[in-house]
């Protein structure tokens, strides 16, 4: 998920190929390591601020992407208030 998530950011790989491709894998996947990677991040011995960054940043736009197609699902399936009724 780092390297896909460094060469993503780099603009070596599209973002919504990538996306289209391992949105759902990315989200179960790294939600799942979420706080390991924040325990990794602060705590000592090894302390890492960077640690799978570029992960996070991956995961951070397929939670982003999720929630805008849910909205955009949510919209289309609300019902159209004309206003005659």
């Amino acid at each position: 998920m780092e390297t896909v998530g460094q060469l993503t950011r780099r603009g070596l790989l599209p973002l919504e190929d990538v996306l289209d491709l391992y949105d759902a894998a990315v989200i179960g996947i790294m939600r799942c390591f979420k706080q390991h990677i924040a325990d990794r991040s602060n705590d000592g011995p090894q302390r890492n601020d960077r640690f799978l960054e570029n992960a996070l940043w991956l995961l951070d736009a397929a939670e982003q992407r999720e929630r805008t197609n849910a909205e955009r699902m949510r919209r289309l399936r609300a019902p159209n208030h004309s206003g005659l009724f």
